[in-house]
Parts: structure tokens; sequence; C-alpha cells
């Protein structure tokens, strides 16, 4: 069975395998359940993001410690929500089958790692296993499967 992969930039990808990030929120949702390889992009770690998430005492690794352009792991995605701040959207907006994220339900650091806005999807992301060492590949936008 292929497993698709999904890229984010870091410091996000890494945060999922710290236990630091529990959802990826996106402005899309999808119908796969699953096991998901991630896939840390290219792009260069964005500093401000660091130092927002120092400003919370969210730990995050050295810079030498964030690989880029490789799949760093697997996670099994459970469920994707429509992101929601009260009971009005619920009755304007398609639901996803595994039904509501209250933004306000979220802790204050999940929050930190994801931007929650109404309208918006939280991909809930459990199990993650990351590698022993990363396996570089170049990453594409969407769910994409590696080859």
């Amino acid at each position: 069975m292929e497993i698709p992969a999904l890229t984010l930039w870091q410091p996000w990808a890494s945060l999922v395998f710290l236990g630091l990030k529990k959802y990826e929120t996106r402005s899309w949702g999808t119908p796969y359940r699953g096991q998901m390889w991630i896939h840390a992009a290219k792009r260069k770690v964005d500093w401000r993001a660091v130092q927002v998430l120092q400003a919370l005492d969210i730990p995050v690794p050295e810079l030498f410690d964030f690989p880029l352009g490789c799949l760093i792991g697997v996670v099994n995605l459970t469920a994707v929500q429509l992101m929601v701040t009260d009971e009005r959207y619920e009755k304007t907006r398609l639901i996803y089958r595994d039904g509501i994220a209250r933004i306000s339900d979220q802790p204050v650091k999940e929050i930190a790692v994801g931007v929650w806005e109404p309208g918006r999807y939280a991909w809930k992301l459990e199990a993650a296993e990351q590698l022993d060492y990363p396996i570089y590949i170049r990453g594409q936008q969407g769910l994409w499967y590696p080859k």
C-alpha cells in the first residue's frame, strides 16, 4: 500500500514528532484517513516562528536539528475537522464527516503552532513515529505519493 505524504515547513514538521503539534491546520480538507508521511520542506526555517514558540516556552531544536527536504516520519491522520468559533458556522458551512473543531477548545500552545481561523480545517495527527534517518526527497503541494 502506498502512503501519501504531506509537506510542512519547519519548524512545524519537527514539532509533530516532538509531541508539540497534534493538529496540522489547512485551508482545505481531505477525505483520506490513515498513515501519512510528514515531509519537511526544503524552505529555510522561519526564525520569526521560532521566536514566537520560544516566547511561549515551547522548546524548539537548535538550527542544525531541523531537517529540510526530506521525509522525517509517519503519522496517523485520524480526523479532519472544520474550524468554527460558534454555532452559527455549523449552519452555514459544509461539515466534514469527522465534525467540528471549536477554536476556543484548543490549548494556547496548539493555537500557537497553527493557523486557527473559522472555515479552515484541523487535521488530527496521532501516533507520530519519527524516522531514525531522514529520507531526502523533493516534496510537493497537497497530498502526494513519494516514489
